[in-house]
């Protein structure tokens, strides 16, 4: 296994008043309840994928904000290719990661998306309500927040050559930091 750090954040974009008014937004369209901010990892020594892994001190219980869920969404750009399970899987697809957005050129599994407003209009089927809250309830320039939101979890805007850790949503089981919900929209609770 190959793993590196999750490329950082643009901290001088994230602090700025459109971001901060786009992550809100992002959470109250409906964005954040499959994109979740934050997830704990499964605790340490729990044996994973039938015994063949088991979760080490250093990855266990750590609080990451990968900006996904990990599970299984049918978006309506499916590759009809069942995903280890059952026959309804086929175009389901797991919830892509947003941290480290910078060293990526285009979106979406497909790579079809060349920008991230393209990327959010082609959600369809279960995501369909919030590309119609993004499309149909924002305002140009709260769009706009959104997608300044999202260009700050690329971090300084390089390309990096870095490639993602695998099998991350292993380590994830679903347990969601106490104070994450709808009291607190920055960081919504997934439906696990």
């Amino acid at each position: 296994m190959r793993g590196t750090k999750v490329p950082p954040r643009d901290t001088v974009l994230a602090t700025t008043t459109d971001v901060q008014a786009g992550q809100l937004l992002f959470a109250q369209i409906g964005c954040a309840t499959c994109h979740v901010h934050s997830i704990v990892t499964a605790p340490s020594r729990t044996v994973l994928n039938g015994g063949m892994w088991v979760v080490p001190d250093a990855l266990g219980n750590k609080l990451i904000h990968p900006y996904s869920d990990f599970l299984l969404h049918d978006v309506g750009t499916g590759d009809g290719i069942v995903q280890g399970g059952p026959v309804d899987t086929i175009n389901k697809l797991r919830t892509t990661p947003l941290w480290g957005l910078r060293t990526k050129t285009r979106f979406m599994h497909d790579l079809k998306s060349l920008s991230l407003a393209d990327a959010i209009n082609r959600h369809r089927d279960e995501a369909r309500g919030v590309v119609d809250n993004f499309q149909e309830d924002l305002t140009p320039a709260q769009q706009h927040q959104v997608i300044t939101f999202l260009n700050s979890l690329q971090g300084s805007g390089r390309q990096s050559s870095a490639k993602p850790v695998v099998g991350w949503w292993s380590l994830v089981v679903g347990k969601i930091p106490r104070g994450i919900g709808p009291s607190n929209p920055t960081a919504p609770v997934a439906r696990m």
